[in-house]
């Protein structure tokens, strides 16, 4: 377990050092998700990460709630990314603790970093696909329960992790509060290269997305696929111009190889439930939501019927 625990200290993605593994399956290539099993026995399991959200099946929790979010509108915060060979995962450095707590969380949980996956083109590149339908490009923040020291210490345990996602989605228009993490990537082509960020606000990063949500029980996406994750999707995607993404897909992953096509194909659901948080339901709102996971509409005017 401790080999793990690197992993998980290290980003989560770090390249493992008990086994390689990548994103591409073929005849020549045993590094690929399928075979993920092999070396990483939790990668096998029934809770796994992403899913398929399906609108259809989304049941309403009245548990659920508003996230609250301390210390995310710093703006000294200071990060390092990394290419770490298989994404960017952008750190804290500083000693500032950054906190989420409601959301239906069991208890306040810790940022650790966050990450992105991408795809080769504008077609896929999120891990998480809605009614089937890929997004071009997904971002997961990171964090721990406040009931455990480390990241280390939390990340194979039940819900010791709480991940918050969200999908991108391609605009004319550059995203501006990308700007630091995009020139950052042009000192970090090469894999286990880093940069310094000396000042940016994470909140400016998610506030656009912030609003409903799903939530399910699930895994890391990447080896030890440990399922010990809160998953939290978020409905609104965030924009990010198509020069932004084709820098990340400048870099250079652990065999100098472009980084691309970095996210798992979704996982079976099984008997897992996929709960919703909508605003509408919070405030007593009635109607229906028009979000990404809002129902199609046939099956609305069928309700209306009823």
């Amino acid at each position: 377990m401790e080999m793990f625990y690197l992993i998980a200290i290290f980003g989560l993605i770090a390249v493992a050092q008990a086994a390689d593994w990548g994103y591409i399956d073929s005849e020549e290539n045993d590094e690929g998700p399928e075979s993920w099993s092999v070396n990483f026995e939790a990668c096998g399991g029934k809770s796994q990460s992403p899913i398929d959200i399906v609108s259809a099946d989304l049941e309403i929790d009245d548990s659920l709630s508003a996230f609250s979010f301390q210390s995310y509108s710093s703006e000294s915060v200071e990060l390092k990314l990394t290419n770490n060979g298989h994404t960017v995962n952008i750190g804290l450095v500083s000693g500032d603790q950054l906190m989420i707590s409601g959301g239906g969380l069991p208890e306040s949980f810790l940022f650790e970093q966050f990450h992105l996956h991408w795809g080769e083109s504008n077609a896929n590149g999120s891990e998480h696909t809605v009614n089937g339908k890929s997004y071009p490009a997904e971002v997961h923040l990171v964090h721990r329960s406040s009931k455990y020291r480390t990241l280390g210490d939390a990340v194979d345990q039940p819900e010791g992790l709480a991940v918050l996602g969200f999908f991108f989605e391609i605009s004319e228009e550059e995203n501006e509060v990308l700007t630091p993490l995009i020139d950052a990537l042009a000192n970090v082509t090469e894999a286990e290269s880093s940069q310094l960020i000396p000042a940016f606000a994470i909140e400016s990063l998610i506030a656009d997305g912030l609003g409903d949500y799903v939530r399910y029980s699930g895994s890391l996406t990447t080896p030890g696929c440990f399922e010990s994750v809160i998953w939290t999707v978020f409905d609104t995607p965030l924009k990010m111009s198509d020069s932004q993404i084709e820098a990340f897909r400048s870099l250079e992953d652990v065999k100098s190889e472009p980084m691309v096509g970095n996210f798992r194909p979704v996982q079976n659901l099984n008997e897992r439930k996929v709960k919703r948080y909508s605003n509408d339901q919070a405030s007593g709102a009635s109607g229906y939501s028009v979000g990404l996971f809002a129902l199609p509409l046939t099956m609305i005017v069928a309700t209306l019927k009823m």
